[in-house]
């Protein structure tokens, strides 16, 4: 994989801390440049007025987004193992976009309900829920998510549920957030990528070749 900044991005880092208001290190991973090709891994860092600035970008192969990757990435930008959960300890899974928009605009979960009505109240506990900013009542407020849901007359999603976004699968797209002006998403990372990718392919299916 192949990791870069410049100057200016680098002291984003040291902007945020002159600033005085706490600091927060934003990590995520773009969709594909193409199918086969790469990703890209960006991590920025929290800006008043709700703006996450970039500090280091990577390029990774494909659908190899892991703890590994992070850590890697991380390394290069500070000398630092780890990243997620042996450094920062908290693991690194998905963003809650990924239980909340995501789904809700491309279907993927209304589809296992028997109930609309069901999921239209399902989805509104859970954009509710994913805004704790305390791990152990979050987790109990995704038991008790998956009690209603059975409770519901929808039992087969009840247990998909927790066996694929409650436990140690999926289980950490809740924000754990409890600072003051931080933003916690990571949409002002994966905001450029659009624009990005039409850049470096021109919207064309492309592979990607990184020497040593």
């Amino acid at each position: 994989m192949l990791a870069f900044s410049n100057v200016w991005n680098l002291l984003n880092m040291i902007r945020s801390v002159a600033s005085g208001f706490s600091v927060m290190l934003h990590g995520d991973v773009t969709s594909k440049a193409s199918a086969a090709a790469f990703n890209r891994l960006g991590f920025g860092v929290n800006m008043l007025g709700g703006h996450c600035m970039p500090w280091v970008t990577a390029l990774i192969p494909a659908e190899t987004e892991s703890e590994q990757t992070y850590s890697e990435v991380y390394k290069a930008a500070h000398a630092a193992t780890n990243f997620c959960e042996h450094v920062l300890k908290v693991p690194a899974r998905v963003c809650n976009t990924h239980v909340s928009a995501i789904p809700a605009n491309n279907g993927s979960f209304k589809k296992r309900f028997a109930s609309q009505d069901v999921y239209k109240q399902f989805y509104d506990f859970v954009v509710r829920v994913k805004d704790c900013s305390f791990e152990d009542a979050g987790v109990k407020l995704q038991d008790r998510l998956c009690d209603w849901l059975a409770s519901s007359g929808e039992a087969p999603v009840a247990d998909w549920f927790h066996e694929w976004w409650c436990g140690d699968v999926k289980g950490r797209w809740l924000l754990g957030n409890g600072g003051y002006g931080l933003i916690a998403n990571n949409q002002g990372l994966e905001s450029r990528w659009r624009g990005e990718r039409n850049s470096i392919s021109g919207g064309r299916q492309v592979s990607l070749n990184l020497c040593k």
